[in-house]
């Protein structure tokens, strides 16, 4: 009985931490998945909170089914200290972004935008922005912007930035003096359309693109960590085909290894706009 009231209280807890984030998207990993349900062969869904939901009640239904209840007592305090450990901080850094997004007023082009580079030509697709430079003042000055004022995080054409800037840039840091919109209407002669673009990791941010506006469709992580007016793009979506097709492949939980990769150099790249 001692094994099933720790279990009963480590599942709600499972439900009340669900709860907690429900409005945060997040993807779970199957392999966290796993602590709670090894059993399952098919385990759904794993793109929110309610994934949790639906994993702990699935994880109780088994639960009721066995004698020995230890091991899974185990699992479900294990599956609640990762929730807590490696998902509580993340996510709570995700929720403090959007809050500072939505309270700093200024005004900003959201993500998905393609822009074109004031000084330096090459074409682009915002996936974030800060309110002001998060550089330094050698790293300003050496690059000729202000720093009050917001900066971008750009993922480069990679055609643009090899004729443009001598070699494949991952990401780029672009002040607003330095963003130029492109025409939500492109000329229908234009081969290639000019709004679109090629980049290894825009599967990782963007989840369509909508001729109609000329813009990719932010993932519901960027609409969630920047809040905008994304009714349009998302009403006349339509698949981003090989705008993202350089080294595309999937292992064998369906994850893009090629984007993840991409992602990550993203996250690590300098993005030094003073340096074409």
């Amino acid at each position: 009985m001692a094994d099933r009231r720790v279990a009963v209280r480590a599942y709600r807890s499972l439900l009340k931490w669900a709860r907690a984030h429900r409005d945060i998207p997040f993807a779970v990993r199957e392999s966290d998945a796993r602590l709670l349900v090894p059993e399952a062969a098919d385990i759904g869904s794993l793109e929110d909170a309610a994934s949790v939901v639906e994993l702990t009640r699935l994880a109780f239904r088994y639960e009721a089914a066995v004698q020995d209840r230890s091991g899974r007592v185990d699992r479900a305090l294990s599956a609640l200290r990762t929730l807590h450990d490696e998902y509580g901080p993340a996510l709570r850094r995700v929720r403090e972004a959007r809050e500072l997004h939505a309270a700093c007023g200024v005004s900003t082009f959201v993500p998905g935008t393609v822009i074109r580079h004031a000084r330096f030509k090459y074409r682009g697709v915002i996936y974030g922005w800060d309110p002001v430079c998060e550089r330094d003042a050698v790293w300003c000055a050496a690059a000729g912007v202000r720093p009050d004022q917001p900066f971008y995080y750009v993922l480069p054409d990679e055609g643009d930035s090899l004729r443009l800037l001598g070699g494949v840039r991952i990401s780029k840091y672009v002040a607003h003096e330095n963003v130029v919109p492109l025409s939500r209407t492109a000329d229908p002669g234009d081969q290639p359309p000019p709004n679109r673009l090629k980049h290894r990791a825009l599967d990782h941010y963007f989840e369509g693109y909508s001729p109609r506006q000329g813009a990719y469709v932010p993932n519901k992580r960027l609409r969630y960590e920047y809040p905008g007016e994304y009714g349009s793009v998302l009403e006349s979506r339509e698949p981003m085909g090989d705008d993202s097709n350089i080294l595309v492949g999937l292992d064998d939980d369906g994850h893009n290894l090629a984007a993840e990769r991409a992602s990550a150099a993203v996250e690590r790249a300098g993005s030094d706009e003073s340096k074409p």
